[in-house]
């Protein structure tokens, strides 16, 4: 579970692609399940740990649906006008704005 960020460090310092690490690593798993989450992305608040606490995902499907339950961006869909964005009048929190703020200045579904 990385932002855009960690996954270019893990990049520009893994010495094999990152397609090729396991789908499971039940190390990772085991970290996760006991809420040892410190410096891992949308996985550090305290809601959040509670919930991989009491779900304990197993595989990344699992962690996908239990980062669907506390994300707030993921509970909320919010809609920018074009002209606000061209000012600068509006404040980007969650990567879901940043995809959202594209999708309108661009012009684009996806």
């Amino acid at each position: 579970v990385l932002s855009n960020r960690g996954l270019s460090h893990l990049w520009s310092i893994a010495r094999r692609h990152v397609y090729e690490y396991p789908a499971e690593d039940q190390l990772t798993a085991t970290l996760l399940q006991h809420g040892d989450t410190l410096g891992v992305i949308f996985c550090e608040s305290p809601a959040m740990k509670k919930v991989l606490r009491i779900l304990a995902p197993s595989n990344r499907r699992e962690l996908a649906l239990a980062l669907g339950l506390v994300r707030p961006a993921a509970q909320t869909a919010r809609h920018f006008q074009r002209e606000d964005l061209l000012r600068g009048d509006v404040a980007l929190v969650f990567d879901d704005d940043v995809i959202n703020m594209l999708k309108e200045l661009l012009g684009c579904s996806e």
